[in-house]
């Protein structure tokens, strides 16, 4: 195998041939493009161009509705243009290490009734007091928050790679 390195910009790109697995019969750089998911600018949507796709997306549940609600403001809340899915987590993320990171440290709703209000039913809602009991026996409010931050930047990522659902 021989390598190369080309100069574009201020960047070297090293240019290796390609090479087969013999077992899975595709190309080992093919795993590595989809798991870089870098786009053109031909394939970049601007921040409204997203809300506008994440709000015609069906949610047919409560929960789906908190998710649509989380993604649509974490879009809104960026401060630039959200170009690659590499780049789209540590945007979204705000300097957080991870979602529950984010969700504890204020980034999102802090108040246990906000946070019940947005992602339960209206019976669920009644059932938990208005958010005073916990959501279930394994998490808090503010857990159950994170998941559904996870969720929504996982929503906003499909939106980013493929247009919409």
């Amino acid at each position: 195998m021989d390598a190369r390195s080309v100069r574009s910009g201020n960047c070297a790109i090293l240019v290796l041939p390609m090479a087969t697995n013999a077992k899975q019969g595709h190309r080992l750089d093919d795993s590595l493009t989809r798991k870089n998911n870098t786009h053109t600018k031909t394939d970049m949507k601007t921040n409204t161009e997203m809300t506008a796709l994440i709000t015609a997306m069906p949610a047919r549940s409560a929960w789906m509705r908190g998710v649509k609600a989380y993604a649509l403001e974490m879009v809104e809340s960026a401060e630039s243009e959200l170009a690659t899915v590499a780049d789209l987590k540590k945007e979204l993320l705000n300097g957080a290490t991870n979602w529950r990171e984010y969700s504890y440290g204020g980034c999102a709703l802090i108040y246990d009734a906000d946070i019940a209000e947005r992602l339960c039913s209206p019976s669920e809602y009644a059932k938990t007091r208005e958010g005073e009991r916990a959501p279930n026996s394994r998490e808090t409010w503010l857990d159950c928050q994170a998941r559904a931050l996870g969720q929504a930047a996982t929503l906003i990522a499909t939106v980013l790679k493929e247009g919409s659902k």
